[in-house]
């Protein structure tokens, strides 16, 4: 991914949508589809104005072959995907939809802006968009969102969400569970 922000999605056969992620400028997706020539089985999406890179599988073998940074990026990028996907299952396994939902923002923190000591994030992001990204209705989005501006742990807006201290908001839902 050169430049942009790509939604990734599954769609079931009826057309209902889950979003798994959302890929940054540097970072890959696809890398299974390259490295086992089989299809990548979700939906690539821009988000906003993108500019990405493809590779042949043929390409992928040499550049992995040749150049250890290149392994190095990859196998990273395969191990973060790993991780955000674990992070994800254990959100929509545990978690009530409030806290789900504060889950799903400090997971898409921490995507986007992947820089630890990064306090305050911007997320430009609709309820709907964050609703199938956590599983839960939008309704359900806006009212935990509301619960979570009450606690000064958020800002809303038309289309953005800002999480005025990442730490505070993990720290809270630290306190509402157990995990």
């Amino acid at each position: 991914m050169e430049e942009g922000l790509v939604k990734l999605s599954f769609f079931s056969q009826t057309g209902s949508e889950r979003t798994v992620a959302f890929i940054r400028s540097g970072a890959m997706f696809g890398e299974s589809a390259a490295l086992f020539g089989r299809p990548y089985g979700i939906t690539a999406a821009a988000h906003s104005g993108s500019t990405v890179i493809s590779f042949t599988k043929p390409v992928v073998s040499e550049l992995m072959h040749d150049d250890p940074e290149f392994s190095h990026l990859l196998i990273t990028s395969l191990a973060q995907e790993l991780w955000f996907f674990g992070h994800q299952i254990v959100g929509n396994s545990f978690y009530n939809s409030c806290e789900r939902v504060a889950h799903a923002l400090i997971t898409l923190a921490y995507q986007l802006k992947p820089d630890p000591e990064c306090r305050q994030v911007n997320l430009r992001l609709s309820h709907q968009e964050l609703a199938t990204f956590t599983g839960v209705t939008r309704i359900t989005v806006t009212n935990a969102l509301k619960t979570l501006e009450s606690e000064a742990l958020i800002q809303t807006g038309r289309k953005f969400i800002t999480i005025l201290d990442v730490k505070k908001l993990k720290s809270w839902l630290a306190k509402c569970t157990s995990i």
